[in-house]
């Protein structure tokens, strides 16, 4: 329960938050599991359908905007998160495509390193065989 729940309990919107709390938790006693981002959104959906009984103080042209907001939040909330995926796919596959960059260099110069090494053993057999003739 968040800090001000006082608040919360006293308010109208406390309890259609409880409401909306108790079903998630009814849910999730019935082995459905949910990801943060399929929590939020099911939230602002249903925040976004159905309005709290609660008395009407505000025009319903005023709740109607600011529905039409939250709609267009849960839109843009939408927008960045599918940004952040395709970011993060990005990301991945630039990862994997260093890792096989510095491997190829670390074999490329381990390679190097043999080659060196054993350039003095077939310099000295080429010299022995120059002897021989």
């Amino acid at each position: 329960m968040p800090k001000n729940a006082f608040f919360l309990k006293e308010s109208v919107e406390g309890r259609h938050w409880l409401r909306i709390v108790m079903n998630f938790l009814f849910l999730f006693a019935q082995g459905t599991k949910f990801s943060p981002q399929g929590v939020l959104d099911r939230y602002l959906e249903t925040i976004a359908r159905e309005s709290p009984n609660r008395p009407r103080s505000a025009p319903d042209e005023e709740i109607k905007l600011l529905r039409e907001q939250l709609v267009l939040l849960h839109i843009e909330l939408q927008f960045e998160r599918q940004r952040r995926d395709v970011h993060a796919e990005r990301n991945r596959r630039l990862l994997g495509k260093s890792r096989q960059n510095r491997a190829l260099e670390e074999h490329r110069n381990a390679l190097v390193s043999s080659i060196l090494r054993e350039l003095p053993l077939s310099e000295n057999m080429l010299t022995g065989l120059q002897e021989i003739r």
